[in-house]
């Protein structure tokens, strides 16, 4: 099974493998940690969809459940500068 983030303006795509744990599904993106080095810092909406298919699967199930708009923080540029004393 995988996840799907597909940016709307740019088009670029990004897809994870969700992994089954115990009875179920679960995933969970940490945006802070991967959003210079995976997402570039590509703001904006994003198409989700679910992906179910493997190697045996010839026929795969495509279902785009969803919007998902992603905005980064910008730092504050008086947290930037720290005053010693």
């Amino acid at each position: 099974m995988f996840l799907q983030l597909t940016h709307s303006k740019s088009g670029k795509e990004f897809t994870f493998v969700v992994k089954p744990k115990k009875n179920n599904y679960k995933f969970m993106i940490k945006f802070g940690k991967v959003r210079e080095t995976l997402f570039r810092n590509l703001q904006g909406d994003y198409h989700l969809n679910l992906i179910i298919a493997d190697d045996a699967v010839t026929n795969k199930v495509f279902w785009n459940f969803g919007q998902l708009f992603v905005t980064f923080g910008v730092e504050d540029e008086s947290e930037k500068s720290v005053k010693k004393t």
